[in-house]
Parts: structure tokens; C-alpha cells; sequence
């Protein structure tokens, strides 16, 4: 499946913020989703309730309900909101004008520089004890669920990094560890992290040295052991086999030697 059109892209987002025609539905959605992520951010998630979101967006508790059956789910479409601000970044991703060998980079920069401009997001995945709650009351299929998604986009980047290089397990292997860099992302970026670095070198430099990491040119360097080990098997059946050669002879010779002196 190919992830990164522009149509996947603003599917999933319908899927997690219904359609934005302007309609009266929209627009309330859109009150619910800015109220409680600015509540989530002021008062924290466990003391934020259902029915400020709902005065703070000026609707019924009810309705609030009515599109998010649950806080979590508040939650998770709020993060979802908050990422579509980097919408406009991604389309060079998707237009085709960052050639595909690029996109990895080109990703990871984008997140990193991002980092500051979420605030939500960035609190989740610093591990905000609160936020971190509240996705566990998602429940660990939807967890599973969502990290399937990213890591499918994430694969697909790498593999247009370094096309046929890796088998698909190994590519969602490499994407799991973006998935992990990211959950230290703000400590990444840390002045203590980056030392006498300005910010706005330090970012596409780790962006760089990550997507070197994780789709190198070259030789798979799994494939090179694989190669080693089976080069090394092979050696030492042959020397087996040499070894076990003269012996053999000897053996024959021996037995043949028994059978004419036992002849009549």
C-alpha cells in the first residue's frame, strides 16, 4: 500500500476529524477539539472534565459525547488536530518534489523541527505521566492499532530510501526505532544535548545521521553476516570433508586387505 498521497493523507484525517465543509457539526467539532486541547494543556488531563470542554466550547455535555464517546478519545483526536498544522510541510513529500531517496531525511527533519510547535503532542510523547494514563484507557488494541499506522508510513519511507534493500520485517524494525526516537525527541533537542550546536543546525544534522542509520547505501550489513556465517559453514565442511577423505581411503584399503587374506 502506498501511504504517502496526498488522498491517504487527508483520509485519515477526515477519519479522525470528520469533514471540514463549514457545516454546523464541523464547526462544533472544531469548538470542542480547540477547547479541550487548551484545557489539556492549562489543567492537565485528569483534572480537565467532560463538562469544561463542553462549557468552554460552548455546547452540551451531551454533545460532546455524541462525537467522543470517551476523554481518551478527546485526546487522541485533539493530538490529531494539533498535527495538522504540519499538513503544508508534508506536501513536498507528496507532490513528488523531494526525490523519493530523500523523504526519510525529510521527515525526520520535519519532525524534529516540530517538536516546539506541538505542545501536546510533544508532552505525550515525552511521556506525560497523565497523557500516557490516558491512552492506556484507549485500551492496548487501539494503542496497537496506531502504532501499526505509523509504522507503515514510516517503512514506506525507508524502503524509498534504499529500495529492495530490506525485507519488510526489517524495515518495520528500523521503523520502530523513528517511532522510539521520537518518544526523546525534546530531550534530543535539548541544549545540554546539542551542546555549542545553534538549534537549527543540530536539527537536520540528527535528521541526516538518523536516515544514514537507518537506509545506508551499500551492502545490507545483515545480508554481509548472513553471507559470513554461510561462507564460514561452507569452509568448515570442506575442511570436514578433506579430513575425512584419507581416512576413508585407509579404511577401504584396510578392508580390502582383510577380504584377500581370507580368500582361498
Amino acid at each position: 500500500m502506498t501511504h504517502w498521497t496526498r488522498e491517504n493523507l487527508e483520509r485519515v484525517t477526515r477519519e479522525y476529524l470528520g469533514d471540514d465543509d463549514g457545516s454546523p457539526q464541523a464547526r462544533k467539532r472544531a469548538r470542542i477539539l480547540a477547547a479541550a486541547t487548551r484545557l489539556f494543556m492549562e489543567r492537565g488531563y485528569k483534572k480537565t472534565s467532560i463538562d469544561e470542554v463542553a462549557q468552554a466550547a460552548r455546547v452540551a455535555k451531551g454533545t460532546v459525547y455524541l462525537y467522543y464517546p470517551s476523554k481518551a478519545q478527546l485526546l487522541v483526536h485533539a493530538v490529531a488536530l494539533e498535527k495538522t498544522a504540519l499538513m503544508a510541510r508534508f506536501a513536498p513529500l507528496l507532490d513528488g518534489t523531494v526525490p523519493p531517496a530523500d523523504r526519510l531525511r525529510r521527515y525526520l527533519e520535519i519532525v524534529f523541527a516540530s517538536v516546539t510547535e506541538l505542545p501536546l503532542s510533544t508532552k505525550l510523547m515525552s511521556r506525560d505521566a497523565e497523557l500516557l494514563e490516558a491512552l492506556h484507557d484507549l485500551g492496548d488494541d487501539e494503542l496497537a492499532k496506531q502504532r501499526a499506522i505509523g509504522r507503515g508510513w514510516i517503512s514506506e519511507l525507508i524502503e524509498l530510501a534504499a529500495p529492495g534493500r530490506f525485507s519488510a520485517e526489517e524495515r518495520d524494525a528500523r521503523a520502530e526505532i523513528v517511532i522510539g526516537v521520537q518518544f526523546f525527541a525534546l530531550q534530543l533537542l535539548s541544549p545540554e544535548a546539542r551542546g555549542a550546536l545553534p538549534l537549527d543546525r543540530y536539527q537536520p544534522l540528527l535528521a541526516e545521521v538518523l536516515a544514514a542509520g537507518l537506509a545506508p547505501t551499500g551492502p545490507s550489513p545483515t545480508h554481509a553476516v548472513t553471507q559470513a556465517v554461510a561462507s564460514r559453514a561452507e569452509d568448515t565442511r570442506s575442511e570436514d570433508t578433506q579430513a575425512i577423505a584419507p581416512q576413508s581411503r585407509r579404511l577401504g584399503s584396510k578392508r580390502a586387505t582383510r577380504k584377500a587374506t581370507r580368500s582361498p
